[in-house]
């Protein structure tokens, strides 16, 4: 519920700064494009994540949890839950799997993230120059007030 209530307002917080600058007359495309890219990326990292994660468990996980895994390391998600019954030593080696394969993915995501530009790099308004947005007309919004 938590979680859902986050991705709602991410959903929604995204819509007025698309929209904002454009006109009215092109606003469906722009919605369109703007889930066109989310849901690319939602299935590009989802589809990169489990492939990473399921073959670092593959060469991680010790064979006598996958004999307990029905499915073998398909299976190991549905297994998270017991692990905490598993004995001491398979229990840290299966952790440890599990960790490794995490670390392997965000180290596998690293190239997707887009860095932040710092505070000094950003612009202060919309325009190049102060002419071009007054030779523009109406439309041209500068981005922070002066």
């Amino acid at each position: 519920m938590i979680s859902a209530f986050g991705i709602g307002v991410l959903y929604a917080a995204t819509v007025f700064p698309i929209l904002a600058p454009l006109p009215p007359s092109i606003a469906g495309q722009a919605l369109s494009f703007q889930m066109l890219v989310r849901t690319f990326g939602n299935v590009l990292g989802i589809s990169i994540g489990s492939s990473v994660i399921t073959n670092v468990l593959a060469d991680k996980l010790p064979q006598e949890y996958l004999d307990m895994v029905p499915g073998g390391t398909a299976g190991a998600y549905a297994s998270i839950p017991l692990i905490r019954g598993l004995a001491e030593p398979l229990k840290m080696q299966v952790r440890e799997a599990f960790a490794a394969s995490l670390r392997v993915v965000w180290i596998v995501m690293i190239p997707f993230v887009r860095p932040r530009p710092s505070s000094q790099t950003l612009p202060t308004t919309a325009c190049p120059s102060p002419t071009s947005c007054a030779s523009s007309g109406p439309s041209s919004l500068s981005l922070v007030p002066h």
